[in-house]
């Protein structure tokens, strides 16, 4: 047995790494995030291109505009549209595509119509809770 030779364990040499390093322009990172339209407070007059005057109570735009977003924050809440710009977006669109209002420039009109026909669906929509709340047929 003085013949016999033992193992031994050998260990694999460890290289270090070594960070690469660029010395070229650190690329530059987007920092925009979209705010959704709940917490955003001019899309519609931007939309419409009515600026702020219609805040004031007693302006012409007044109703029609609180109407839209009243509509437009119940169809967020129920879940049927995503609480984003482009979402609300899309949803005015269809409706001014079901109305013919693509090529109208003037945003009196424009509102008009829209506010009339979301007055009409949240009746709808109204007679609807109230026919399932008392299982009317």
């Amino acid at each position: 047995m003085a013949d016999s030779i033992v193992r031994q364990k050998t260990e694999p040499a460890v290289q270090e790494e070594v960070p690469k390093v660029e010395t070229g322009p650190i690329p530059e990172v987007e920092d925009h995030i979209e705010v959704p339209y709940t917490e955003s407070k001019d899309f519609l007059e931007d939309y419409f291109g009515i600026g702020t005057e219609w805040q004031d109570q007693e302006m012409e735009f007044f109703n029609e505009v609180e109407i839209i977003d009243h509509y437009i924050k119940f169809k967020i809440k129920e879940g049927e549209i995503a609480n984003s710009p482009k979402a609300v977006e899309g949803m005015l669109k269809k409706i001014e595509k079901l109305h013919n209002l693509q090529n109208e420039g003037r945003a009196v009109v424009k509102l008009e119509v829209i506010s009339n026909y979301i007055d009409f669906l949240m009746k709808n929509e109204d007679l609807k809770s109230k026919l399932r709340r008392y299982n009317a047929s």
